[in-house]
């Protein structure tokens, strides 16, 4: 009976206190125990006052932005033998971009790219200068073609795109793509994680594991640190993806490392000046994460640390005076709950601006009595028998009305 009443508290999930200071608008920070315990998409979660109802509420969250394909024209392509290609991009009118995604040629380069921006094709201004796209050759190859800038509505652009050190074979920019989207800056910290260095040689790879403490954890941007003058490494990041546990008597699948993207580090001086990129900028919702740095024959990089940017994610309800409220979450089976507030209130991240803050207090088990979930949702199985007793019903009235008219 224990066992059976354990199982059914750890399947009912988990709540915790808010802590609200005073009536209105409230945010509540999403924490480390809550993304351990809660769907990874924050479908289960649910907002119950102390008469144990339903209270609508908003999640201020940082998203992964699709992005827009744009396809300019190409025009005015310009070479200079043996030092840069280039392109002008006309996007037919003020259209905002944040990023450009070449498709060059070759497999085994490291260039400089340069993006210049205009409305009127005369005069131009710089957006970066400081850009680079390389391949890698290998198992896996890496391939990073992206260019970012600040975002931007400037009819043209224009991009040059240097030759890697003792290229001879012309470079060809077989096409461009422009990126655009909303891209919302959310509130971050930053996260220490525990790291773990394995040196690969048979691979000439630097391995950097990122343990960032608990499940689902949503990141930004990955950073390294390290005292190296002058470098440039590729790098693959992938994401660890844990075998489920194995059977009495079965080997343990090992564990795999799933790819989520590919981009570069580097430092070096140009004129005087130091140009560096130590930050990946890759969003995700993971527990452990893996940079693998690509040294080919270089020395592996004596990376002194690691810091990770996360987003600050928040619950944002309307309190009453008087009322108590708790936060319920921990249950698989539970679907996003759909509000009016969802559609009335328009962007989170405005509507609780002027929120006040309010606390989480400690998880406790959610007992059966608590579910706050509607009926069908606490006993799917007894509605499926339902519907199919009604749908039985049906067919058994139909069959004899059809007998009867025979």
């Amino acid at each position: 009976m224990s066992a059976l009443l354990l199982l059914v508290l750890a399947s009912a999930g988990w709540q915790r206190p808010i802590e609200v200071a005073q009536p209105g608008r409230v945010a509540v920070t999403i924490d480390g125990p809550l993304y351990a315990e809660a769907r990874v998409d924050l479908a289960d979660l649910r907002v119950v006052d102390d008469q144990g109802r339903l209270v609508p509420f908003l999640i201020e969250r940082t998203t992964s932005i699709t992005p827009t394909p744009l396809q300019p024209a190409l025009l005015n392509r310009e070479f200079e033998k043996g030092r840069s290609e280039s392109v002008t991009l006309d996007f037919g009118g003020a259209t905002k971009k944040y990023a450009l995604q070449l498709s060059l040629s070759g497999d085994n380069f490291r260039r400089h790219v340069r993006v210049e921006a205009s409305d009127d094709a005369r005069a131009w201004s710089t957006l970066t200068d400081d850009a680079y796209v390389f391949a890698v050759p290998g198992i896996p190859p890496s391939r990073f073609e992206t260019v970012r800038f600040p975002e931007n509505d400037r009819r043209y652009l224009r991009v040059r795109v240097d030759y890697a050190e003792a290229e001879t074979r012309r470079v060809e920019i077989q096409s461009v793509l422009g990126l655009a989207g909303t891209q919302r800056v959310a509130s971050t910290r930053i996260l220490k994680p525990r790291l773990t260095r394995i040196e690969d040689p048979e691979r000439h790879e630097t391995q950097l594991v990122l343990d960032l403490g608990v499940r689902a954890q949503p990141f930004e941007e990955i950073r390294l640190e390290t005292d190296a003058p002058s470098f440039f490494r590729a790098t693959i990041v992938e994401a660890r993806r844990d075998s489920s546990p194995a059977q009495p008597g079965q080997t343990p699948e090992p564990v795999r490392w799933v790819r989520l993207g590919d981009a570069a580090v580097y430092r070096y001086t140009e004129h005087g000046r130091v140009r560096e990129q130590l930050g990946i900028m890759l969003k995700g919702r993971e527990r452990a994460v893996r940079v693998r740095l690509r040294n080919r024959d270089d020395q592996p990089l004596p990376i002194t640390g690691a810091s990770v940017v996360v987003p600050v994610e928040r619950l944002l309800f309307e309190a009453q005076a008087g009322r108590g409220y708790r936060l319920q979450y921990g249950d698989a089976t539970r679907g996003a709950p759909s509000f009016d507030l969802t559609r009335t209130a328009g962007d989170p991240a405005a509507w609780g601006v002027a929120a006040s803050v309010a606390g989480l207090g400690p998880a406790r088990p959610l007992a059966p009595g608590q579910d706050t979930r509607p009926w069908t949702e606490r006993h799917p199985r007894l509605l499926w028998i339902g519907l199919v007793a009604v749908v039985g019903a049906l067919g058994s009235i139909t069959w004899g009305a059809l007998r009867s008219a025979e």
